[in-house]
């Protein structure tokens, strides 16, 4: 009965030396459901009302200055500043969400984008590449213009 202990912790110790050389399989991540991660396009209206409130909410008149024309003119300079930069942001995420989730989606994915996005070209006659394009070309002509 002595002996029996001792078998079975060194057969436990054994055991435990097996498990420590095999090393655990790593999962590997799956690169499919992209589409569904990427963002929804919002409205024209909706970007421009939510850049307009939060510009209406982060703009306060600056009380060091007593003169109220120059006042006024700085406040029309950080309102004209702060609506370009919130209408930009997100057309900015948006474009490159688009253009880094095409790079590395799943080739399955890809070829259902690929012909998603050829048989709007028929329709519309736009692609997406040229649409992203657009966007991307009007968000710096607004940048360069405030």
């Amino acid at each position: 009965s002595t002996e029996r202990p001792v078998s079975t912790s060194v057969s436990s110790t054994t055991n435990k030396t097996k498990a420590s050389t095999h090393k655990p399989k790593k999962k590997t991540e799956s690169n499919t459901g992209r589409l569904r991660l990427l963002p929804p396009l919002n409205p024209a209206t909706e970007i421009l009302s939510r850049a307009q409130r939060l510009t209406a909410i982060e703009v306060k008149d600056d009380t060091k200055i007593t003169n109220v024309r120059r006042r006024t003119q700085k406040r029309g300079a950080q309102t004209i500043d702060l609506l370009s930069q919130k209408l930009c942001a997100p057309l900015k995420t948006t474009v490159q969400t688009y253009q880094r989730e095409l790079r590395t989606m799943h080739p399955f994915e890809k070829v259902v984008m690929e012909l998603t996005i050829q048989a709007r070209q028929k329709r519309d006659g736009l692609t997406l590449a040229n649409l992203l394009e657009e966007v991307h070309e009007g968000r710096k002509e607004l940048l360069q213009l405030s």
